[in-house]
């Protein structure tokens, strides 16, 4: 009788961390490029897609989810692989950032081209002391990129920001809260000859990031609100750990880069260049095929030393409820994977 229930408490908890598990996978479907900065070299692509972006001046520093690239106002990361992308009608980027100076000036913090030859951006002004976020997409209806204004996105602090396009709609979550824009945008966004670019704004004007970048992805296809608040927890869980001394920069290897422990790569999604259905500026340019990243990457927080836990000789006790009741804190506490390897420790 004991085994039976025992059984069916593990089925239970196993259908839990099976439904928990697809649930985060979703995060990591359809992605172009993920750059976690967390790999041997600061700007390589975490995905399986080997989009790796060229590092000028950047160093790594303390991040949201290990390594963060820090930008010095003079420094940049670009892909050349995604000049002459088309964006299309589905289009999403998430990631975090923190500004950390030049507060009198407007600066450029990830586009896809040099202000003007942008056609989506996100942009930190001087307004709000500095905290004031600009971002938008232009497409064929509307090339203007002021869809949303003025957001704040407090400095000095880590702040996330989700954007995500469907042809039509155009979503902005900031920090897990849904933003208000006007809605003028229809059609595909237009491509433009210039490439991926973290960190740098309008030529000429010096509007260059002071500050950190992390955890940045690019979908090509829609994210849903569910999924933006998703990547926002996903780094606030980071931000919880790193507050209470539990994340640390990790060793440096010979060129003075943390070296992080492997863990799982994003699956690749193909970059396709061009598309006979979608209007494009200028002749596509096919990027490299797509190849599997073998760089270290950045694993969660370790979870501390597993305990076993007991009962008082004065109370009644029953084995299998504290089993179940065992493995319930431990799923709620974050220690999911304890519960999946007690669970397996346990299999008749």
């Amino acid at each position: 009788m004991k085994k039976t229930r025992i059984l069916t408490m593990m089925l239970m908890v196993g259908l839990v961390a099976a439904s928990s598990i697809s649930a985060q996978a979703d995060v990591n479907e359809g992605i172009l490029a993920y750059y976690s900065f967390d790999g041997i070299s600061l700007g390589a692509d975490s995905s399986a897609n080997n989009v790796d972006a060229q590092n000028s001046g950047c160093s790594p520093a303390q991040g949201v989810i290990g390594r963060a690239a820090q930008f010095s106002g003079k420094s940049s990361l670009t892909v050349d692989a995604f000049r002459n992308y088309r964006w299309g009608n589905d289009f999403s980027v998430s990631f975090w950032f923190k500004r950390t100076g030049g507060w009198g000036r407007y600066m450029g913090v990830i586009n896809n081209g040099q202000h003007p030859d942008c056609t989506w951006e996100f942009r930190l002004g001087r307004e709000k002391a500095g905290g004031a976020l600009y971002c938008g997409v232009g497409s064929y209806t509307d090339p203007s990129l002021s869809d949303f204004r003025n957001m704040l996105a407090p400095p000095e602090q880590w702040n996330h920001v989700a954007m995500s396009y469907d042809g039509t709609n155009l979503t902005v979550f900031l920090n897990g809260a849904k933003q208000e824009g006007r809605k003028k945008d229809e059609g595909p966004i237009i491509s433009t000859s210039s490439p991926l670019i973290m960190g740098l704004g309008r030529k000429g004007f010096g509007e260059d990031f002071d500050g950190l970048l992390d955890e940045v992805r690019l979908y090509g296809r829609t994210l849903n609100e569910e999924e933006m608040q998703e990547l926002y927890a996903m780094g606030s869980k980071g931000i919880a750990v790193a507050a209470t001394g539990g994340r640390a920069i990790a060793p440096t290897s010979i060129d003075n880069e943390p070296v992080m422990a492997p863990r799982a790569s994003v699956p690749a999604v193909p970059i396709l260049a061009s598309s006979p259905d979608i209007p494009n500026v200028e002749e596509p340019v096919t990027p490299a095929p797509a190849q599997v990243i073998t760089q270290p990457l950045a694993p969660k927080a370790a979870p501390g030393p597993l305990t076993e836990t007991g009962s008082s000789p004065d109370s009644f006790s029953d084995p299998c409820c504290d089993l179940l009741n065992r493995w319930i804190s431990l799923w709620h506490s974050g220690r999911k994977q304890d519960v999946i390897n007690e669970l397996n420790r346990h299999k008749p």
